[in-house]
């Protein structure tokens, strides 16, 4: 096809504004972006103060996986991993229809062990991407004419270039473990440290890859990364080795690729070679490529903290090939797997065996698993899990949730009040905008299936079609004793455009006082003595589509020791963690009495479990050493306390431990309520600067 006919595709497209889909589903590009629709997509939905989508975590990431700069071009990125010479090399062309919405024209690399130029093998992908922009900001330059532009190579509608490559993590030792490294170019090809890929403006790269390609990030000490990754010997030879940082060892590890999801793409019309059918075997080549990656990830030492658990995913990626994986250990989940030939072609109808029909589930899972988990949730979420996550879950069916790769209903529905929060109330889920415009694309499809598997969901308009995000949603906490003054923090608030706190109830005799109360954050007080007792505090919030309220109890409790202002990790929370006679729980229920990294007797039940909270040997502040500090600071969130995993795991049954945290008893409500305001008061370390890091 001549370009003149491209052109003329793209007047068509204008005067139609819509695009038609030839596999004849719901098509993301006639979908049209609320002005209500928050910009939260390909966002990392605990980034405290923007420390993971920052340019300064981005130049961190390329000092570890790039130290000598020696991939800083797309053609410096190809030599260094051998295109033109490959074992195997092939080209797929198709549009990626639900997630970006590009054209993508893809170009893969295999290296076999043993081959001459990479002993140890290698694969490595790059991906041109094409958009053709019909209406300048508008969704439907995601639609179907994207993939012909890709087939042309027109590079007026070239956009970037993605490229990973599956190599050792350290680039001066062959026989170090392989893990993905993600690079983004620019059209003319140089190393690209942002990017705009979904029209709603330019973010840090390659973080939003990282999230969905199954990374645990984690907020990095930027400088000290950088200052290890440069760290040379006296003869100015690099010996720094950054990975082994554990925050960046664990961000590094767990990133992985993704399987080609076959069934999902938008293929040309108008060339047969570029067809689906002409592409069978490439696909199958390169999700066996990757599937061999999945093997070898598994393969480290499983005692390594935050191991991950890889049978849903090579269960995945041979049932959609008619095989069946072979654990090496039947008995042992998440254990090594044997190769298992890859043939044929892909099968649209596969259904995983966590979600086939049985006489324990409701009916209809296998349709809510083909109509909504695997076309927007199973790409992202097969790659997470952990080791210990499954092992645990293996005799109790609500424990599996732990794992979070949702391999099976049980694991998925022991989340549905998250899901319900996270898709129907905020929006953050599906997390990719093309994603979430065509789950939403007609609310009695996908997000009215959903709904009916979600136990007392209560989400609809009034002629009983399932609500849209985009109404407020009204955060203020969860009820807590506190000293007086309070601080009252509504931001965690969805989609508020006004703010109106008033106090419903307050002890006889006090006289109550909301300093500024249309603010997201104020005061509450007392205009005169302190009056001890139970205050009960309206919030509502509002816009254009409506409002909503909640209400908060705060017990004022003034002998309350210590205040929540004065709490501190090291003098307040490590003893709560780790157990000690003086913390108000017992060692039996102490964290650390399972996330202990030492050998003592009872740790290797939970060997690889991803956070310890016993204290690290030596200097915890040295880049070496893990700092406990941080651990539990990753598992924070300050704009939202309450759905901070620290509090979450330990409340809920989704937790390999189980419910540790009783909140109808008192001494353990007491743990969590010393726990929820040190996180309120900013989760402070103390001024020791021997045992806290630098802010």
């Amino acid at each position: 096809m001549n370009s003149w006919v491209l052109r003329l595709i793209m007047l068509l497209a204008t005067v139609l504004v819509s695009a038609c889909n030839e596999r004849g589903d719901t098509e993301t590009g006639t979908s049209s972006v609320s002005i209500e629709t928050p910009d939260n997509f390909l966002q990392f939905l605990n980034d405290q103060d923007g420390r993971v989508l920052s340019p300064e975590w981005t130049q961190a990431y390329y000092s570890v996986v790039d130290p000598d700069k020696e991939r800083r071009t797309l053609e410096a990125w190809k030599t260094k991993n051998g295109f033109g010479n490959c074992d195997d090399q092939f080209h797929i062309i198709f549009r990626d229809a639900k997630d970006l919405g590009y054209g993508r024209d893809m170009y893969a690399c295999r290296y076999d062990s043993g081959s001459t130029a990479f002993p140890e093998g290698r694969f490595a992908v790059f991906v041109r991407n094409f958009i053709v922009k019909v209406i300048d900001g508008d969704p439907t330059n995601y639609g179907p004419i994207n993939v012909e532009a890709a087939i042309e190579a027109d590079l007026s509608h070239h956009v970037g270039t993605n490229a990973i490559e599956f190599s050792p993590i350290d680039p001066d030792d062959a026989d170090s473990e392989k893990v993905a490294k993600f690079f983004t170019f620019t059209p003319d090809g140089d190393i690209n440290f942002s990017a705009d890929l979904d029209g709603r403006g330019e973010r840090p790269m390659p973080q939003p890859c990282l999230l969905c390609h199954g990374s645990t990030l984690q907020p990095w000490d930027t400088d000290a990364v950088i200052a290890e990754a440069n760290r040379t010997d006296l003869g100015g030879k690099r010996v720094g080795h950054p990975w082994d940082i554990p925050e960046v060892g664990q961000t590094i590890r767990s990133a992985k690729m993704n399987q080609l999801e076959v069934d999902s793409f938008d293929y040309s019309s108008l060339y047969s070679l570029w067809s689906r059918a002409n592409q069978e075997e490439r696909f199958r080549k390169f999700n066996s490529y990757v599937r061999d990656t999945y093997v070898e990830s598994a393969r480290r030492d499983d005692t390594e903290q935050g191991h991950w658990c890889a049978d849903f995913a090579v269960e995945l990626a041979l049932g959609r090939y008619g095989a069946t994986p072979d654990p090496v250990n039947p008995n042992i989940p998440c254990g090594d797997q044997n190769q298992v030939t890859m043939s044929g072609t892909y099968q649209d109808d596969f259904v995983p065996t966590g979600w086939q029909p049985n006489a324990s589930r409701p009916e209809g899972v296998d349709l809510l698993y083909k109509r909504v988990v695997e076309p927007h949730c199973i790409s992202c979420h097969s790659l997470r899990g952990n080791s210990p996550g499954q092992r645990i879950g293996a005799t109790n069916s609500l424990r599996a949730g732990n794992a979070i790769n949702f391999n099976s209903y049980e694991n998925f529905i022991g989340y549905a009040d998250i899901i319900k929060d996270y898709v129907f109330r905020r929006g953050v889920m599906p997390l990719s905008l093309r994603n979430y415009l065509d789950f939403w694309d007609d609310p009695d499809e996908a997000p009215a299936i959903l709904a009916s598997f979600l136990p007392g969901f209560d989400l609809y308009t009034s002629n009983g079609r399932v609500l849209e995000p985009g109404r407020p949603v009204a955060k203020i906490g969860a009820d807590r004793t506190v000293t007086s003054p309070v601080v009252l923090d509504a931001s965690a608030s969805v989609l508020a455009g006004s703010y109106k706190w008033t106090v419903v109830d307050s002890p006889v005799g006090s006289n109550p006082v909301i300093v500024y109360p249309n603010n997201a954050v104020t005061l509450l007080t007392t205009n005169g003595a302190v009056v001890d007792g139970t205050y009960r505090v309206r919030l509502t919030v509002a816009n254009v589509l409506g409002a909503d309220s909640a209400e908060i109890d705060i017990h004022v409790d003034s002998a309350m020791l210590p205040a929540q202002n004065d709490l501190t990790f090291y003098d307040d929370i490590r003893p709560i963690l780790q157990g000690p006679p003086t913390a108000t729980l017992g060692k039996r229920e102490a964290c650390a009495n399972c996330h202990d990294s030492s050998s003592a007797p009872g740790s290797l039940t939970y060997k690889g479990i991803p956070v310890y909270y016993d204290d690290p040997a030596g200097a915890p502040s040295t880049p070496f050493d893990r700092n406990l500090y941080l651990d539990v600071l990753a598992r924070v969130d300050l704009d939202e306390p309450e759905n901070s995993i620290l509090l979450r795991k330990p409340t809920r049954e989704q937790h390999g431990g189980g419910v540790v945290f009783d909140l109808t008893e008192p001494t353990h409500y007491q743990t969590y309520n010393t726990l929820l305001n040190w996180i309120r008061a900013g989760a402070p370390c103390g001024t020791d600067p021997t045992i806290c890091p630098a802010p």
